[in-house]
Order: C-alpha cells, then sequence, then structure tokens
C-alpha cells in the first residue's frame, strides 16, 4: 500500500471514529443514578444541586466558586436580577451560602442562606411564588429551616439563641425582634432550644416530622415564678417540646442591606400551621425527637426496679403522680397510661410517640396523661392514689364543669396498671375491709388519717367521668409469676409506706384477734392467683355504663386456654363483656408492639365517633 493510500485510510478512521461520538447526544444509563443526579443537592451530599451549578455556568462563574466563594457569592448578590430571574438566582444563592457556611461554620452565611431562601419561598409578588411541584421548593425550604437554627447558634453551641438582637451578614445587618410572649408555655418558660436534626433517635419504631416551615428545636423548661396555669404544677419540667421558629422578614427584596424581622416561635400542641403572605403554611415539628430527648433526660428509667422494691419513689415534681404533657386546651379527652409492675411511664413511648405523630385526628382531639406510682405497693393503695389524683385535676382544670371532653375520660392500664384502672370502675362495697376485719368499719376506733387512708383504700364507687376503660396483659385472675420463689424474695424485700403500714397496723390491733385477718398485703401478694384479694376483685362488677376493652398478648399459636405471655396466662387477662379483645403475639411487654399500638387508635378513633365534641379549635391548627 502507498503512503498516500495510508494516509487515506487513517485521516477515514477518525472521521468514522468522531461520527460516532458527537459532540452533543446521550448514553444510557442506569435510571436510578439519573434520578440522583436531577435530585441531588447540598443537603444531600455536600454538593450544589444541577439548577445551582447551572446558574453558575451560565454566569461564567463555576471555576471561580471553588477557588474564591465569597467573591462569588459577592458578585451574585450583586448582580442579582429584577426580572423573574431573580428566583432562580435567589435559590442558587441560598444553597451556595449554606455550603459555605458549612465549610467556614459561619453564621453570618448561614443567615444570608436563611434570607435568601425567605426571598425564594416568600416573594412580595405572589406571581413569583414556586409552584407546587417545583424541587427547590422542598429543597429550599430546608435550607431555610436548616440554616436559621445555625445562624441564630455559636459555633460549637448546642442550643439556638433566640435573644432579640442586630445580626451581621455578609451584606449588612438584620434587625431581629423576639415575641417573647410565645416564650411561655403552660407556666412554663421555654429554653434550651436544641437542634433536632443533632439528634438520631433509637428505640422508637418511627420517627415522625411534620414537614413544612421553620426550625425545628426541642425545647426545655424553666417554671415561671408565679405560675397561675392550673396544670403548671403537672407538666413534668424535665419534658422536652418540640418547637419550632420563624422568622418572619419585613421586606425580603433586594439589595437586603438592611433588613428587619420578628422571630416567632410555635408549640406542637399550640399551633401546626401560620399565615404568610395570605397563604396557610405548614410549620415543621420533630415530635419524635422531642421525645425520645426527654425520656433520656429524665431519669424514669432508673425508677423501675427501685419502684417495686423501694416504699414511695414518686419523685416530687410529679406530686400526687399525675403527671399531663401538655397545657389544658377545653374540648380535648384525657387518655390515661398506668403502667405496671417494676415499670415507668416511659414504657409507653412507643404509643406516645404514635399518638403525637401519626394521627392529626387523636393529636388534636385526645390529651395524654400519665400516672407514676410505687409498684410494690398494695395494689388497692396505688389504686386510691390514682382515683385521688384524677378527682384532683379535674377539679384544677374544670372546677364549674363546664368542660364536658374531661368527662369522656379513658384509661389505658398495663398488667398490675390495668388493676388500678379495673378498681377506678368499680363498686367495692365491703369486699376489701372483709380481707382485713370482721367487724364493722365505723366500730373502729382510728385517728382521723388513718380513717381517711382505709376508706379511701377500700370503700370506693366508679369515678363518674371515665367513660372507657382499655386492659392490656392485665392479670385479673392473678400472675403466675406472684407464686415462684423470685416474687417471692421480692414481697418479702419490699417495704410498705409508713402511712399503708401505720393504717393496716392501727386496724388489725383495734379489732379483736377472732376479727383481725391479716395486714395489707404487697402488690406481688395481691397478684397471686390464689391471693383473697384476687378472689375479693372477681366478685366484684364493673360499672356497665363504662366501655370496656382487652388487648391480651400470647406468646404461642396453641389454643388460648393454654397460652400465656410469660407472666400472665390468656385465661386471666380473659374478661367476659367486653367490647372487643384483642390477641397480640408477644411477650407480657406488649405496649410497643405494632398490634397493639393500632388497636389503641382504633379504640380511640372508635371513641371520637361516639362522641359529638368538638373541641375549640387550636390557633393555626392543622391543615389536614
Amino acid at each position: 500500500m502507498t503512503r498516500g493510500a495510508t494516509a487515506t485510510r487513517a485521516l477515514l478512521l477518525v472521521v468514522l471514529a468522531i461520527g460516532c461520538g458527537t459532540p452533543i447526544g446521550v448514553h444510557r444509563a442506569d435510571p436510578r443514578d439519573v434520578r440522583a443526579a436531577l435530585t441531588q443537592s447540598v443537603l444531600s451530599d455536600g454538593r450544589p444541586s444541577l439548577t445551582t451549578r447551572y446558574l453558575l455556568h451560565k454566569t461564567g462563574l463555576e471555576d471561580r466558586w471553588t477557588k474564591e466563594p465569597e467573591a462569588v457569592l459577592r458578585e451574585l448578590h450583586e448582580a442579582l436580577p429584577a426580572s423573574t430571574l431573580r428566583q432562580e438566582w435567589l435559590a442558587g444563592l441560598a444553597e451556595l451560602s449554606f455550603l459555605h457556611a458549612e465549610r467556614k461554620s459561619d453564621p453570618r452565611h448561614y443567615l444570608a442562606a436563611a434570607v435568601y431562601a425567605y426571598g425564594f419561598l416568600f416573594p412580595a409578588d405572589p406571581i413569583l411564588r414556586p409552584r407546587a411541584f417545583d424541587p427547590r421548593l422542598r429543597t429550599t425550604a430546608d435550607l431555610y429551616n436548616r440554616s436559621l437554627a445555625r445562624g441564630l447558634t455559636r459555633p460549637g453551641a448546642e442550643s439556638a439563641d433566640l435573644r432579640a438582637r442586630t445580626l451581621e451578614l455578609p451584606f449588612g445587618s438584620l434587625e431581629m425582634d423576639v415575641e417573647g410572649a410565645r416564650l411561655e408555655w403552660g407556666g412554663y418558660r421555654l429554653r434550651d432550644f436544641r437542634h433536632a436534626d443533632a439528634y438520631r433517635v433509637r428505640g422508637l419504631g418511627n420517627r415522625y416530622r411534620q414537614a413544612g416551615i421553620g426550625a425545628p428545636l426541642l425545647a426545655g423548661l424553666e417554671l415561671l415564678p408565679g405560675a397561675t396555669a392550673p396544670e403548671s404544677h403537672r407538666i413534668p419540667p424535665d419534658l422536652r417540646v418540640p418547637a419550632t421558629i420563624f422568622l418572619r422578614l419585613s421586606d425580603a427584596s433586594p439589595p437586603f442591606t438592611r433588613l428587619a424581622g420578628t422571630l416567632e416561635v410555635y408549640v406542637a400542641t399550640e399551633a401546626e400551621s401560620i399565615e404568610v403572605g395570605g397563604e396557610r403554611v405548614d410549620l415543621e415539628f420533630e415530635r419524635s425527637a422531642a421525645l425520645a430527648l426527654a425520656l433520656e433526660e429524665s431519669g424514669l428509667w432508673d425508677l423501675e426496679l427501685s419502684g417495686l422494691l423501694s416504699n414511695d419513689i414518686v419523685p416530687a415534681r410529679y406530686e400526687d403522680g399525675l403527671a399531663i404533657l401538655r397545657p389544658y386546651h377545653p374540648g380535648q379527652i384525657p387518655v390515661v397510661f398506668v403502667h405496671g409492675t417494676a415499670s415507668s411511664p416511659a414504657r409507653w413511648a412507643p404509643i406516645a410517640n404514635e399518638f403525637a405523630g401519626a394521627d392529626a385526628r387523636l393529636r388534636t382531639r385526645f390529651t395524654p396523661w400519665l400516672f407514676l406510682y410505687t409498684t410494690g405497693n398494695p395494689v388497692l393503695h396505688s389504686a386510691a392514689q390514682l382515683r385521688r389524683a384524677l378527682r384532683e385535676t379535674i377539679r384544677e382544670l374544670d372546677p364549674d364543669g363546664k368542660d364536658p371532653a374531661l368527662r369522656r375520660m379513658v384509661l389505658v392500664g398495663h398488667s398490675q396498671g390495668g388493676l388500678l384502672v379495673r378498681l377506678a370502675v368499680t363498686q367495692s362495697g365491703n369486699a376489701f375491709w372483709n380481707l382485713l376485719s370482721d367487724e364493722p368499719f365505723e366500730d373502729f376506733d382510728l385517728e382521723p388519717d388513718v380513717r381517711e387512708l382505709l376508706r379511701d383504700a377500700l370503700f370506693f364507687e366508679p369515678l363518674p367521668f371515665v367513660e372507657r376503660v382499655v386492659f392490656l396483659a392485665t392479670p385479673h385472675g392473678g400472675s403466675r409469676l406472684a407464686t415462684n420463689g423470685v416474687s417471692n424474695l421480692a414481697a418479702h424485700l419490699i417495704r410498705m409506706p409508713g402511712s399503708v403500714s401505720r393504717a393496716a397496723l392501727l386496724a388489725v390491733s383495734s379489732s379483736s384477734d377472732a376479727g383481725a385477718r391479716r395486714q395489707l398485703p404487697t402488690s406481688i401478694e395481691d397478684m397471686n392467683p390464689n391471693s383473697n384479694f384476687v378472689a375479693a376483685l372477681a366478685t366484684l362488677p364493673i360499672d356497665p355504663h363504662v366501655k370496656k376493652h382487652s388487648i391480651i398478648a400470647v406468646r404461642s399459636d396453641g389454643p388460648l386456654e393454654e397460652a400465656d405471655d410469660g407472666v400472665v396466662r390468656y385465661t386471666s387477662a380473659h374478661l367476659d363483656g367486653v367490647i372487643s379483645e384483642k390477641i397480640v403475639r408477644s411477650g407480657h411487654s406488649l405496649q410497643g408492639k405494632p398490634g397493639t399500638i393500632a388497636e389503641v387508635s382504633r379504640i380511640l378513633g372508635e371513641h371520637l365517633e361516639e362522641g359529638a365534641l368538638v373541641p375549640e379549635p387550636l390557633p393555626g391548627g392543622p391543615t389536614n
């Protein structure tokens, strides 16, 4: 082949090669990779989104961004167009400012990102508002939320600083006022605002986040001097409250040199949406993270064993043992959760998490109350404490009896707690006094305080404001675990509170030898299937006006008559005359099982459908 022919052939091969790879074209790719590239943003992997990279490319600043980020930000800010293109620039500036702030831990640039994001989300001209399916809408809202929280937090600090002050921006200043009244909640001052996104949640099946606008925070509490709210002494001071902050700017238009705004603080129990520019917008809250952090800090887990063995473990902050988790709001129905033996209110966390996060209907129509008691005390004594606490709380919240919702109360009890619930809707007659003496109670010469204590524990009527009860793994017929050696040892280790021991001793010593039967037993002795308490309880009917439900745990798939949950037999947990009986495959601690949570939710939904009560609307209630 000649040299000329070789050159021609080489040229032909070059042309063919160029033809196979056009300057502009496509190549096949995995759809997942394409989708990832289209939806990626600085929040997902620390790189600007595709639309922001477009902005850098068409302004000729793509190469300079990596070397001179602050200069690029300044040039983009100064060149903000007055046309509809401004929205594209604002979204890009929000993302780039956030990325630069992350690299430098600079609050000024976090605040700049929040300002840009606000201008994109809430422009003065409604025509410029992003459309519902604009992918930048959710990304920019998240940038606003995260940037606002970090912009109000000193580098290295865990909590946002919500004081009114002048804030420095890269391009000017922001005069921030704070609505001080919104920092008060249920007789407490909100404080120590932790970042919700700084925590992973463990131990809860689901983490509930209400998506919306605003930086979600986990607020601590500080009791206000002279607090007058009737429920303030019943709200646990170690509670964490899901809150959010929203900075409302008076003018979000360029050049942003001297900005002014008001910081608004919202609590999830008081408002779920706000109005911005004539439109209703959901607020963002992190309810699950608030619950988990509160339990991490509360020390309730430490009370479980001591609550069985000690004579009185109820902390002073719980007073008579009843705690409510939100300020009183007329029209909301109380649901009272009562834990079991060697347990605590913390065990209701999975249900409380679903209760507060999943269903807006349950969240806004019911209010959760928790009862904490010393589980080694006699069942009758603890049941008297529960009844007394409920009566007192109703009197405190509604002394004139104007709120019918408080008279539709639902009690939910697990294990021994179920027995306390049963005794709240039972008429005792003389059945329990007869366990102590054959002589009439009125014939005894007792000191007034002792007489009152025994009367409350041994003679009682159903609480008239309880409309429905739910029993979870409740040993109506006793527990076989109460008969084994370990339980017998625990029964001997349990120390009675002084008031109970003294009352029983005086009652017995005041009777004749023939009339005296025994002192008050421990809770473990009470739950022995062969105990006099179990036998007496079986003879007492539950108020027929109260609606009753059972949720029973069993571990096996065999016949129910032979089944148990490791602590309570099915035959003991079964109760005739209930409206519904749900079997959950579980051990004794069934509170967090999906089947249990779904059944409690169903029962509460049924409770709503049977009543015509409508609560007073919350300010900025749920939009769903």
